[in-house]
């Protein structure tokens, strides 16, 4: 009875020796092991043990920069990635369809036609345009009448009438005062044709004697009358 008695205190104080023991291996071995790898186990053992270990202590959630990143603890802000439906892939946050898309047909632009030349107006038929020029080649029996006549769009007869007088301030007259030349022909200048000059020498005249002279034309919308000119013969 009395060895019993003395087994028992020896086993509680071993025991007890024991718990020292293994309370004090865990500390000293939580100090030792905070950058090394730890098993869940195994840290929820040394966080029972020592609840100052630098492991025990709940990470700080990640401030944003802005205040408005979200956070995993705000799933309300979280950023909801983008749903890809096949054959699209997600690559980071984009959907790129993996089948390059044909590329669009050229619609050829239509073709601007040279607009062609308007047409030349047609000239709206109209009596005759007359000038009557100075002549040249004045001698004592003799000149060489000049004038100028347009068409104005229609075939034109045009001649020179002679007067034997200085008479610029009676005008030009197409009347028997007046000699025609050339006689008994016409000039004829026809529809297509631009102003033409006319020239006629007369060779019939006296010498030192004052004469006048003027053009005439005439086409199926009316006769005009140029201007009348006057000169004096040679010695």
């Amino acid at each position: 009875m009395g060895l019993k008695r003395g087994i028992v205190p020896i086993a509680l104080l071993a025991a007890v020796v024991v718990g020292v023991v293994v309370v004090a291996s865990v500390r000293l071995f939580a100090q030792n092991v905070d950058n090394r790898p730890i098993g869940n186990d195994l840290l929820a053992g040394i966080c029972n043990v020592n609840p100052n270990f630098p492991r025990c202590q709940p990470s700080p959630s990640p401030t944003p920069l802005d205040g408005n990143s979200p956070t995993p603890s705000d799933p309300a802000r979280s950023i909801p990635r983008p749903s890809c439906a096949p054959p699209s892939v997600l690559t980071g946050d984009i959907c790129i369809d993996p089948t390059p898309s044909p590329p669009a047909s050229a619609t050829p632009s239509p073709v601007r036609l040279r607009s062609s030349p308007s047409p030349m107006p047609s000239v709206t038929p109209n009596p005759p345009m007359v000038v009557t020029y100075v002549p040249t080649n004045i001698t004592a029996k003799g000149a060489t009448l000049r004038a100028n006549i347009y068409p104005n769009g229609l075939t034109t007869t045009a001649w020179f009438r002679v007067f034997d007088s200085y008479r610029p301030n009676d005008g030009c007259e197409d009347n028997e005062n007046g000699t025609k030349v050339p006689s008994p022909y016409n000039f004829v200048i026809y529809q297509g044709s631009s102003s033409s000059n006319l020239t006629y020498t007369v060779d019939n005249l006296s010498p030192n004697k004052s004469y006048s002279f003027c053009a005439i034309a005439q086409n199926a919308k009316g006769k005009k009358l140029g201007n009348i000119v006057a000169f004096i013969t040679g010695q």
